[in-house]
This record gives C-alpha cells, structure tokens and sequence, in this order.
C-alpha cells in the first residue's frame, strides 16, 4: 500500500541517496549479494529504489528476468537510467508488498526495505506466494542497532525528543515466519564501517537524504530539533584520520519457504 508521506519523502531524497549512502551501504549490500542462492526462475527485487541491486543481481544471474519496483517515480528514474539496455529487466511502480501474481519466482531479494514498511508481515507473505517451490528470500534490513553505535545513541535521541519508545518489531515478526509460510534458514550480521566529514555532515546526510526524513517529517519540525540537538551533543562517532566513522549492524534474513499447505 502506498503511503503518500513515504512516496514523497522518497522522491525528494532519490538523488541524495543515490549519491551518498549508495556508496555507503555498497559493502552490505555485497554481502547479502554473495549469501544469495535464488532457486530458478524470476527475481523479484520490491522496493529497489535507485536499482543498485538490480543491476548488481542481473550481472551474477545472466539471463535471468528480473522485475523491480518501487513506490516513487523518482527512484525509478534513477533504476531506468542505470539499467538501460538490460530488455530482461521490468521496472514498475508499485509499493514493496504489491508483488507480480507469480506462483514461480526463484526467488526475492529486499535491500533495506522491511524495516520501512508499516505492514511487514503482509510483505513477506505476498513475497512468500510469489515464491516456485525451491523459491528463497534474502532480506537485509536495519535492524534495532546496539547501545554504543552511534544509531543506537540517534535511537534514544528520537525517543527523547518524541517521548515514545521505538518498539522492537523484529522478534515477534521472526516468530511469525512459520505463519507466513516461511522458514528461517540463516541469520546473519552484517557490520561495515560507516564514515562522515562531521557529526553534523552525518546529521544532515540522516534528515535529507535518508529514511529519517518520513519519521521527522511524523515528529513535526519542535522534536525533529530536539533530536538533532540530543544526537549531535551525544552522537556516538569516532574521529579518525579526519572522519567521523562508525560500525552499525546490518541483518540478514536467508528464507525458505516451507511445505503446501501451510497458512
């Protein structure tokens, strides 16, 4: 389902992305890459934003159909223009839990999207009957980041500023793969040094460019400033070498899907 605060705030920060955490997020998404073992048949990439995974997966899968999507026309510019050429992949408009009626797909891959999506379960179960029978999932998202990082620190300003405790949605989903009809096969963390020009670089690069422009945008223009005033006097970076850097925690989810029959 499309969320208009969340399509528009992707649209206005599609370049930014692109540009400044493309590189940044390039070593995790290399991981999820290399531990992905699609069954045969079609890829399903939701949410590829500006389609760096795209052109990534029809590079190791030659002569694979690959069909993307994403929910802001924007993104999907920047995916067309970076795969011109390549006839085998479709590009769509659609939200992450809008999947083609396929009952064969080899398998889906999500780069950075579950954690954004209001209704996670309901994606994994459309991406789930997607699936062919020897059909896998590989997810990678941000999960709750640990105390000492300095997302950890960015999580407790936001609930400082806002109030409200950012729940954990991680656990009871994984508890509901059965439900889905999905079977956990590996999990992994994923952990890249992340580096800024300054804490306030790292600030702006979060609030323009970034996730964090939908939940500033919910927060309203008081707490996002309280938030920022909590993060950069509490950030958490570590100055080396002229850089501001830390280590946060990717996870990747490797699924299966389970038997007929299953709910």
């Amino acid at each position: 389902m499309h969320d208009p605060l969340v399509v528009r705030a992707w649209s206005q920060v599609a370049a930014d992305y692109d540009a400044e955490w493309g590189p940044r997020f390039a070593p995790f998404l290399a991981d999820a890459l290399a531990a992905f073992a699609p069954g045969p048949g079609p890829l399903l990439v939701p949410g590829c934003g500006p389609g760096e995974e795209v052109a990534r997966l029809a590079e190791r899968f030659e002569g694979r159909r690959i069909l993307a999507s994403d929910p802001a026309e924007p993104m999907l510019a920047r995916a067309r223009a970076r795969l011109a050429g390549l006839e085998r992949v479709e590009l769509s408009l659609a939200a992450a839990d809008e999947v083609p009626p396929l009952a064969d797909a080899g398998g889906v891959f999500s780069s950075f999207t579950l954690q954004l999506l209001p209704e996670r379960a309901a994606a994994l179960r459309a991406w789930r009957a997607a699936l062919g029978p020897a059909g896998r999932i590989a997810v990678v998202f941000w999960p709750r980041q640990r105390e000492e990082d300095a997302w950890g620190h960015l999580g407790r300003a936001i609930e400082g500023a806002t109030g409200k405790p950012r729940p954990d949605w991680e656990v009871p989903l994984r508890a509901q793969l059965p439900e889905l009809g999905l079977r956990l096969a590996e999990a992994r963390d994923l952990q890249h040094e992340v580096a800024y020009p300054s804490p306030e670089a790292a600030w702006r690069l979060l609030r323009d460019a970034c996730s964090l422009q939908v939940l500033l945008a919910r927060m309203g223009p008081a707490a996002t400033r309280a938030c920022e005033e909590r993060w950069l006097a509490d950030h958490g970076l570590r100055e080396r070498a002229g850089q501001w850097v830390h280590r946060p925690c990717a996870r990747l989810w490797l699924l299966e899907a389970l038997g007929e029959g299953v709910a």
